[in-house]
């Protein structure tokens, strides 16, 4: 950095920053998402996979798990997902990150949602924790209805279209 003309002060401010720590303490993890608009969860495991911690956005959502419930008690939905199959894998190997489709939040079975999947960085002897990052918000879900009614109301009009021209 001397060399480049830094000045030494400036330098090594810099290589504080540089050097990023080497775990994240869980309660940082929920204070950078508590405000996220889409839902997050972190939750420990492999077997039981409880709900260690919730952010606002699925807090609000009715028949969302709580912190201190099993997922699959709280949402039955979720015990045939393979979503849990790819939950307790990052638990058991050194995965990477990983999308998977579940039931809705809400534990309606028939709406499905995404997220991300990936382990949390965890301090020296704290359980691991695996995060459940929500990849669409509510404007992607309004946008993803409204796509499908579109879609249906193209393909009723190419039926009608069949049938005309026969």
């Amino acid at each position: 950095a001397a060399e480049a003309g830094v000045p030494i002060p400036r330098a090594i401010e810099r290589t504080r920053y540089d050097q990023a720590p080497a775990h994240l303490a869980s309660h940082s993890f929920a204070a950078l998402v508590e405000h996220a608009p889409v839902p997050v969860a972190a939750l420990s495991g492999p077997a039981p996979l409880r709900v260690e911690f919730v952010n606002g956005a699925l807090r609000t959502l009715p028949g969302a798990p709580r912190p201190g419930e099993e997922l699959t008690t709280a949402l039955p939905a979720f015990y045939d997902s393979p979503c849990v199959l790819a939950l307790q894998q990052l638990f058991a190997t050194a995965g990477g990150p990983t999308e998977a489709e579940h039931p809705a939040w809400g534990g309606d079975a028939r709406q499905v949602a995404r997220s991300a999947l990936f382990r949390l960085p965890s301090e020296p002897d704290a359980r691991p924790l695996v995060a459940m990052v929500g990849l669409e918000g509510e404007g992607e879900r309004v946008a993803r209805g409204a796509l499908a009614e579109l879609q249906r109301e193209v393909e009723d009009l190419r039926r009608r279209d069949e049938r005309h021209t026969r």
